[in-house]
């Protein structure tokens, strides 16, 4: 592990015998919490077995819940803080780039940088995918005496890990090729909407609230109404770590007129009030 400003980059755990494995498995909890901004020289998928964190990555925070499935490009800086007495289990998959960019090109014949885009993907796990997922994690520690039979229990691991990441990457290009869901989703991001409500805005560019509703629950995306939420929501997150702005009219700006209603709001989304937000992520003055 070295440090590069106040960022550390964590290089890949060597075993017991001092070797660099192609993937490593191992756990955080919070009596064992890392709380330090880093990023990594290798991929990494995260599953949170149990409990809930807060992760702050590429400067957005997430609100992450039992059966939350992370996957991170080495180049992701992030930080975990722990979501206030709540315990968690997160187990954390370290991946080696060459090792995983022969898996894609051997099941793909394609390039990973072709299909693994973004720096942070976050998925959530059905009921049955986290039984799933648990077997795998569990199978390799049960052989963690046996090196071989451990590396090939991983091995089968990152195989699963990346074939829903890659199922969730076509479904989410199929949801979005539809001109409406398209033109849906720009208008919900758009900051100078905040203050209207979602049937105004879908009102506006002539579409039916009960329609788009349809449309996005026929797609499996959430609702209007919640994405809409979790925007504005987003945009209050870049304007406390960003600025010195007043919270009153943070609030104001993502369509919140009571500073009381935006505090519940945003403590209810992220599990922390907008003022402890700020003096975790807040650099503008540092």
């Amino acid at each position: 592990m070295v440090e590069t400003g106040k960022i550390w980059q964590h290089k890949m755990l060597c075993d017991e015998d001092n070797n660099i494995n192609d993937i490593n498995l191992y756990i955080n909890t919070q009596a064992i919490h890392y709380d330090k901004k880093h990023s990594h020289t290798h991929f990494e998928f995260a599953f949170l077995q149990n409990g809930s964190i807060l992760n702050n990555a590429q400067d957005k925070t997430e609100r992450l819940t039992k059966n939350t499935l992370i996957a991170m490009r080495p180049e992701c800086v992030h930080q975990l803080f722990i979501d206030g007495n709540n315990d968690y289990i997160l187990f954390n998959i370290e991946v080696n780039c060459d090792f995983l960019r022969n898996v894609v090109k051997n099941m793909e014949n394609m390039d990973i940088d072709n299909i693994f885009i973004n720096p942070i993907y976050y998925l959530k796990c059905s009921d049955q995918e986290a039984i799933e997922l648990n077997n795998l994690i569990m199978l390799a520690v049960q052989n963690q005496a046996n090196k071989q039979k451990k590396q090939f229990c991983l091995k089968l691991l990152v195989v699963y890990l990346f074939t829903k990441l890659y199922i969730h990457l076509n479904d989410y290009k199929q949801q979005n090729t539809s001109p409406t869901i398209n033109s849906v989703l720009d208008e919900l991001k758009k900051p100078e909407n905040f203050s209207l409500n979602t049937k105004q805005i879908l009102a506006k560019i002539n579409y039916s609230q009960e329609h788009i509703i349809r449309l996005f629950k026929n797609v499996g995306l959430d609702s209007p109404n919640k994405i809409f939420t979790k925007n504005k929501m987003d945009y209050a997150c870049t304007l406390l770590s960003s600025s010195d702005m007043k919270i009153v009219n943070i609030a104001e700006l993502c369509g919140i007129y009571s500073q009381n209603h935006f505090y519940y709001a945003f403590k209810k989304y992220f599990g922390i009030s907008p003022t402890d937000y700020r003096k975790k992520f807040n650099f503008y003055k540092r």
